[in-house]
């Protein structure tokens, strides 16, 4: 089994997995210990080891008792496989389609170090050991990665250009969005929206394309 190491901070976000990358100090993992506070999970900060897995491998997660989750958790056990990027048409529906590789794994399946499992560096604050301090809720053995998300501090340029980029390792490809950190913005809560839009889209609603639709017939 190829294991890669890549830098970044994976946290489950309403039990989706997702990769925090960006350059050193941008606030990856301050933006992650604010999602553990709003009741996700760590996965694994600085170093998460990946390698090739197959859908349906892992456990599922209960979270009908994790009192940690909000208040109104998305139904995630009813979505489809969170992988597959939809192609879009002119109705803004989505044509699920599964991104295999040509490793035998068709996901991509993160973990920590075992010496760095729980822990996770926060500036001017230390090494954080977040089972201690949240409960066992708080943190995941492993976990699939869903998506990328890139964190820059480029501003804002266009609402409408949300599109996704392929991030590939493995030879397996997972979609990467761009998330500005600048201005002071609520990037918990921003990321927290690209979750719940991405999990829209895997069932087949791309409000991005039924928007400009809609704009479109309007003119």
């Amino acid at each position: 089994m190829g294991i890669v190491v890549t830098h970044g901070v994976f946290i489950s976000v309403y039990d989706v997995g997702v990769l925090l990358i960006g350059k050193s100090g941008i606030g990856k993992s301050d933006l992650a210990l604010s999602l553990i506070s709003r009741g996700h999970a760590l996965i694994a900060d600085d170093a998460i080891e990946f390698f090739p897995g197959s859908a349906g491998s892992l456990p599922a997660r209960d979270i009908k008792n994790n009192k940690s989750q909000p208040l109104h958790p998305l139904p995630l056990k009813t979505y489809p496989h969170p992988n597959p990027l939809p192609s879009q048409n002119s109705s803004g529906r989505g044509d699920i389609k599964d991104k295999k590789s040509s490793g035998g794994g068709d996901i991509l399946v993160g973990r920590p170090p075992k010496l760095l499992q729980h822990y996770l560096a926060i500036r001017d604050v230390g090494i954080l050991d977040i089972k201690a301090m949240f409960g066992d809720q708080a943190v995941l053995a492993q976990k699939e990665l869903s998506f990328v998300v890139h964190l820059k501090k480029s501003p804002v340029l266009d609402i409408l250009a949300c599109d996704p980029t392929p991030w590939s390792l493995l030879d397996i490809t997972v979609p990467c969005f761009s998330l500005s950190v600048s201005g002071g913005r609520p990037c918990d809560v921003l990321l927290e929206a690209m979750v719940r839009n991405y999990a829209l889209l895997q069932k087949g609603q791309n409000n991005h394309q039924i928007f400009l639709n809609n704009h479109h017939r309007a003119l």
